[in-house]
């Protein structure tokens, strides 16, 4: 009826009859306590919101690495890479973010007034699609490199030393 083993309904038999019903109430799971108590944890988030380069780094980012060594100089605890994602993600609700790889001076303004303006007068057409019969098809197979390329099949009959 409530679709659990046999063993666990004479388990809990067991110890409600040992310890009675307050025996069968549910605990905290049990374990290691965490490395750092709530003021180490107030005072990390307050330095790691200072910024990167407020602790000596060059760029403005925050790697595992980075905060492991913050840390560490705030609070004298080292911790490891799976225990700081704990405390950067449990404890200090931060999420990964990875940063967009596009130029700081990009000028969007200025690169669509280019494509609206500039390209139509001087600029080629915009590459067509690949036609692989074309002999300036973008496969590189003309490429010498290209040539002595084989499909993997191929190189795994070669390293087994079969027929190539």
């Amino acid at each position: 009826m409530l679709e659990v083993s046999h063993e666990s309904v004479r388990r809990w038999r067991r110890v409600g009859e040992e310890g009675g019903a307050d025996a069968l109430r549910r605990r905290p799971a049990t374990g290691r306590p965490p490395q750092l108590d709530g003021a180490q944890v107030e005072r990390v988030r307050t330095g790691l919101e200072q910024g990167a380069q407020a602790h000596g780094f060059e760029a403005d980012l925050w790697t595992w690495e980075r905060v492991g060594l913050v840390v560490e100089r705030i609070t004298g605890v080292s911790l490891s890479r799976a225990s700081v994602w704990r405390l950067l993600t449990g404890r200090l609700g931060w999420s990964l973010q990875r940063p967009e790889r596009r130029a700081v001076e990009r000028d969007e303004s200025e690169i669509a007034r280019w494509i609206a303006h500039e390209w139509p007068r001087g600029a080629a057409a915009p590459p067509s699609p690949c036609n692989r019969s074309s002999p300036t098809c973008c496969s590189g197979v003309t490429t010498p490199s290209a040539t002595s390329m084989r499909p993997w099949n191929a190189q795994r009959s070669r390293h087994a030393g079969g027929p190539m």
